[in-house]
């Protein structure tokens, strides 16, 4: 037995389960000339895998399987950042995964994972000497808008390719929470399934044509299997969970992973016993929880029906962008809807309090209120209330390749938390100002965002000040540092809305020194409340006809 991973971990609240056992070694079949893929750039590539428990729960451990399998023995060295129930937005916007293991980015631009207990602020420092060499998108949420697949699969795209990192958009078996398109089960007529799997197509067929991107179409196999095999469970037979797939949807969902990963069929791979979860060793176990055996010509199907839905969405692509080509299509990119980006914004969000009552928190009621007013989408920026000179780490990936109706942004917080001299902020500022202007997108200044002056028993204040979870607490005199930067706003023609200058007034005192409270629920709204007003009235200022995501 023969088994060849490594780097696989456990992320946030999902945990990721060993998936199979390698009985022996064989070649794949040979690649289809008509559909050609880039080969892997590394023999044994370094996998990162972005989403949901639809991929996290086995499908990682089981690819690490099949590459095994291959011959030569292929080893994957896989990296997880995987919550359950999250999407490609909630990834980018919500905080570390788990606390203080580095935002998003941290995963996409550094060469392993931070060690337990590493402050986000010793990531600027920390290096290495291997990135990823794909990246598993899942687009669990997005895969069935369009608009929404096109914006956050570019912005995932260009933060992975200015890395070296090819991004492969990973379709899976259920398009997201309270979808009832679920491709593990019959479907009722030839013609539901159709009309359902042509939804689940067409906006991944545009993306990946316009973006020029590989495709795992684990629907698609799903689909495919069900319709020739409809006596084959893909589900979690004998679960009551009907999102997740089985034993034998998440070894079809690998063998497709595989098929896109290196461009050649799994049909053949020796790999047959499947768990959700191995024996133990140490417990003396011989039998794997949930352990199934495939028969020969079932695995042989599987692996089968994998290769021929890559090659068959990729012939769909193909066709695609052969008709953006010659102007029989129109591409997605003028058409996609603008949004608002917000840097700097605290992580105060939506809690259930100890009765279990969902409590509206600052970020979904500046969401909620901004929609209702202008109609657009607010997008958070990755790294939450960081200070300046870490913003300028990760501003080129917040704002991607596109234009935005507008870019808010604060920055001070942080520095007076850490006692920057008021000539270092300024420097800071002054390069962040600049890149900022390179992008051409209208700018509004937020100001310094008023943070909790209270810290959790279970942090010291050094971890306060530098992890990006937690707001941090600020005692200390803003003046100086809000004096420099009204007075560059200015030289760039900006300043702080005078309402919501006003407004915001209360939360500190005449000298500029945040006042000694504890910001409750009802301050954090209020708050979204006024910055959703000032952001409509600067938006009335910037000329028609805003900014697409060009």
């Amino acid at each position: 037995m023969r088994t060849l991973i490594t780097c696989v971990r456990r992320t946030g609240w999902l945990s990721v389960c060993q998936g199979a056992i390698v009985t022996g070694l064989c070649a794949g079949s040979a690649v289809a000339a008509e559909a050609p893929a880039p080969a892997p750039s590394a023999s044994n590539p370094t996998v990162l895998y972005i989403g949901s428990s639809c991929i996290g729960n086995q499908v990682p451990m089981m690819l690490s399987q099949l590459a095994a399998a291959t011959t030569p023995p292929i080893t994957i060295h896989g990296r997880l950042y995987l919550r359950g129930a999250h999407g490609l937005p909630r990834h980018w916007e919500r905080p570390s995964q788990p606390a203080k293991m580095g935002n998003l980015l941290s995963y996409i631009r550094y060469p392993d994972l931070p060690r337990p207990g590493l402050t986000a602020r010793t990531l600027a420092t920390w290096g290495g000497e291997r990135r990823a060499d794909f990246g598993i998108l899942d687009a669990y949420g997005q895969q069935y808008d369009e608009d929404e697949l096109y914006f956050w699969i570019r912005l995932y795209r260009q933060a992975l390719v200015k890395r070296g990192v090819k991004p492969i958009i990973y379709l899976c078996h259920i398009g997201g929470p309270g979808f009832t398109v679920n491709f593990l089960y019959p479907f009722k007529s030839e013609a539901e399934g159709l009309a359902k799997l042509e939804k689940a197509n067409a906006a991944c067929v545009r993306v990946a044509a316009e973006l020029d991107l590989e495709v795992a179409p684990s629907h698609l196999a799903c689909y495919k299997v069900k319709r020739a095999r409809p006596d084959l469970p893909l589900d979690l037979v004998g679960s009551p969970d009907r999102d997740h797939a089985g034993q034998r949807g998440y070894y079809l969902e690998a063998c497709t992973i595989y098929s896109v990963l290196f461009n050649r069929s799994p049909e053949g791979l020796p790999v047959r016993t499947i768990y959700m979860k191995p024996p133990d060793p140490n417990l003396n176990e011989t039998v794997g929880a949930g352990q199934v055996t495939l028969a020969e010509d079932e695995a042989r199907f599987l692996q089968r029906t994998a290769w021929e839905s890559v090659q068959e969405f990729r012939q769909m692509v193909a066709e695609h962008k052969a008709a953006l080509a010659a102007g029989r299509a129109q591409p997605l990119a003028p058409t996609v809807k603008p949004r608002i980006l917000v840097i700097g914004a605290p992580f105060d969000d939506t809690i259930r309090d100890a009765s279990k009552k969902l409590v509206t928190g600052f970020r979904s009621a500046l969401q909620e209120r901004v929609k209702r007013q202008t109609g657009m989408d607010v997008v958070f920026a990755p790294g939450g209330p960081c200070a300046a000179g870490e913003a300028l780490i990760e501003l080129d990936d917040c704002l991607g390749d596109q234009k935005w109706a507008l870019v808010a942004f604060g920055w001070g917080a942080r520095e007076l938390a850490q006692q920057m001299p008021p000539a270092e902020y300024e420097k800071n500022l002054r390069a962040l100002l600049a890149k900022l202007e390179q992008n051409g997108s209208p700018l509004c200044w937020t100001g310094f965002l008023p943070v909790t002056p209270q810290k959790p028993p279970d942090l010291t204040m050094r971890e306060m000040e530098l992890d990006t979870l937690t707001n941090v607490s600020v005692g200390r005199d803003a003046g100086p540092l809000m004096a420099v930067a009204e007075r560059v706003l200015q030289e760039h023609g900006l300043a702080l809305d005078p309402a919501y200058e006003e407004n915001v007034a209360d939360f500190f005192t005449p000298g500029g020194r945040p006042a000694e409270r504890v910001l409750t629920k009802a301050d954090w709204v209020q708050l979204a409340g006024w910055l959703a007003e000032s952001l409509g009235r600067r938006m009335s200022a910037v000329p028609s006809s805003p900014p697409r995501a060009e």
